[in-house]
């Protein structure tokens, strides 16, 4: 009997047949933010491989060198702001990926639920409901079985 993700394996005496859940499905939205961030690390690395080729001297120079500068006096350099509005970028990228992701979980746990209920009530039709309406409608018609007949 398979076990593992996506299957719910029963061992009420070998009988209960595995489940499938469903729950490998991915939507097509969540294709497209795995595509973009996959396109993303590629920026990245290709721009930290240039870096290690052709180091950017202007990364060294002081604030004044690369121009007047942002903020009161023009003290902060423009390299600093870029690494600080990276960084925002980042950790708002991240609250809106974990948004995104739990999302995704409350849906996948919605579906199994649904896939399990259906399957617990196929094998409680199965193997509980149709042989109790059996012996109930043959108990109602009178008919003997075999240990009636030992009597």
């Amino acid at each position: 009997m398979p076990k593992g993700p996506g299957t719910a394996a029963g061992t009420a005496g070998g009988g209960v047949p595995p489940a499938d859940l469903d729950t490998q499905w991915e939507p097509l939205w969540w294709r497209l933010v795995q595509g973009t961030a996959m396109a993303a690390a590629d920026l990245r690395r290709g721009r930290a491989l240039w870096l290690a080729v052709n180091p950017d001297p202007h990364l060294s120079r002081p604030a004044t060198a690369l121009g007047p500068g942002i903020g009161p006096g023009g003290y902060v350099a423009i390299p600093t702001v870029l690494v600080l509005g990276g960084v925002a970028a980042g950790v708002g990228l991240s609250l809106a990926s974990s948004f995104l992701i739990s999302a995704g979980v409350r849906g996948a746990l919605r579906r199994a639920r649904k896939a399990l209920s259906r399957a617990i009530a196929e094998v409680g039709e199965e193997h509980i409901l149709t042989p109790l309406r059996v012996e109930l409608d043959r108990l109602e018609q009178g008919t003997p079985t075999g240990a009636d007949l030992r009597r």
